[in-house]
């Protein structure tokens, strides 16, 4: 399916039933299935995290991540980001709590530009071995707009109350 075809769309329910909510389409996100065993990205009313799925490397029913180990997990998927637009790759909450497990890198973002399969790395944060099986929900995409600046020298950033006092110079509570 090409990205302007509206055949088979399998959103098209969804948006169906929801025409009269805030949940409106602004754009579309183009994704293409690279791999065996992928799907598409699952998004319900009301969220504003997108499901990602991970595939384990060589198609196997499961992996066990090791403690301080990180497994870099195949997504399936392609995306053709609209300009102007961006993607962050976070954990879902269950991910951390439940299963220990972290992006290594604690987000990703995904650019416009970025026509490669979208891969995340996660590391095991606790102190047992984290079996994962193909095909689990780990990651979720948020979309963002992007905005503009344009960047300038100058000579001076003004003042604050804050100043230049650094991490926790705002208090606990």
């Amino acid at each position: 399916m090409s990205l302007n075809d509206s055949t088979n769309d399998p959103w098209g329910k969804i948006f169906a039933q929801n025409m009269n909510s805030a949940f409106k389409i602004s754009s579309q996100l183009g994704v293409k299935l690279c791999r065996k065993g992928a799907v598409l990205p699952e998004i319900s009313k009301g969220n504003a995290g997108i499901d990602l799925r991970v595939l384990t490397q060589n198609g196997e029913d499961k992996v066990e991540i090791l403690p301080n180990e990180t497994y870099i997990f195949n997504t399936g998927i392609k995306m053709s980001i609209p300009e102007g637009y961006y993607i962050e790759v976070v954990p879902r909450s269950s991910t951390g709590i439940k299963k220990h497990l972290r992006l290594m890198n604690t987000c990703g973002i995904l650019d416009s530009s970025w026509k490669g399969e979208t891969l995340v790395a996660m590391h095991n944060f606790g102190k047992v071995p984290i079996v994962v099986e193909n095909n689990e929900r780990l990651c979720q995409m948020i979309i963002h707009k992007v905005n503009y600046l344009k960047i300038v020298e100058v000579n001076d950033v003004g003042t604050s109350d804050r100043g230049e006092k650094g991490f926790g110079s705002t208090g606990r509570f």
